[in-house]
């Protein structure tokens, strides 16, 4: 199975290549199966029945019928406490399927199989928290700013 979260760019970009598969001869949709999988770990066989056609029509089907989730700022008005707890919900609500997770808060995505760093609307780096952490400045200084405030609150209790 491939990765189970994707940003609403990437599944933009992933319909795009859709659609051009859809279009184009075998021996190029053979080469845009591999580059989804390969670029997007995104595995067509993941979310549709084997032997069926699968493009941006499916890619929305998929989404509504709940193999992928999109999270838009699910935790962006809670408290810490109440956070761990909404995030331990979801969790359970969402296994097994794909999850896009839109969020500021770095707490949030930081245990994702990938998160993508959008800067001024494009996505200049992704990876892991950890890897982040390594070779993304703005992440890097996005992690330490949340940790500070996190210490700050902690401290003022």
């Amino acid at each position: 199975m491939g990765r189970n979260k994707f940003s609403q760019q990437e599944i933009s970009e992933i319909a795009r290549l859709l659609k051009l598969k859809n279009a184009s001869k075998r021996g190029r949709q053979k080469e845009i199966r591999h580059e989804l999988r390969v670029d997007y770990e995104f595995n067509i066989s993941d979310f549709n029945v084997q032997g069926k056609a699968f493009g941006p029509d499916e890619l929305q089907e998929a989404i509504r019928r709940g193999a992928i989730v999109i999270l838009d700022e699910a935790t962006a008005y809670t408290d810490p406490e109440n956070e761990a707890i909404l995030q331990n919900s979801i969790a359970k609500l969402v296994a097994g399927k794909t999850l896009i997770v839109i969020a500021h808060r770095l707490s949030t995505v930081k245990d994702s199989d990938q998160i993508f760093v959008v800067n001024d609307g494009n996505v200049t780096a992704h990876g892991t928290h950890e890897e982040l952490l390594v070779s993304c400045p703005l992440y890097k200084e996005m992690w330490n700013a949340h940790i500070s405030v996190k210490d700050t609150v902690k401290e003022g209790e």
